[in-house]
């Protein structure tokens, strides 16, 4: 598992994260989850 992928996700990146999440008006725990999913991709 490598946890350096998922720090050098940058504050762009996390932007536009949030910038989705208030268009999918997801709930904090929904924010959590896709980001889950996306980290555990990464981190096979």
């Amino acid at each position: 598992m490598k946890v350096n992928k998922t720090i050098s996700i940058d504050l762009k990146t996390l932007n536009e994260m949030l910038k989705y999440c208030n268009k999918a008006n997801l709930t904090f725990s929904g924010l959590i989850a896709k980001m889950w999913e996306v980290f555990s991709k990464y981190c096979d």
